[in-house]
């Protein structure tokens, strides 16, 4: 993601900071779709902000990474 949205407002929970609903469901404002695929929040590989959101798919392959950079 680029960090030149954040400036513009244009994402709301940019940074990952709120997950309401638990470290595996999709962080607030944000939507999880697909069939089997899942999310989990992870501290270890964000680049900006507390947390990333690591995507997997049915068979627990990773199939992705969401994290702000500058």
């Amino acid at each position: 993601m680029d960090i030149s949205l954040l400036s513009q407002g244009i994402l709301l929970n940019p940074l990952f900071t709120r997950w309401a609903n638990g470290a595996s469901s999709a962080p607030d404002s944000w939507t999880l779709s697909g069939s089997g695929a899942a999310v989990s929040r992870n501290a270890d590989l964000n680049r900006r902000g507390p947390y990333a959101a690591v995507l997997t798919n049915a068979v627990g392959n990773k199939i992705g990474r969401a994290s702000c950079r500058e």
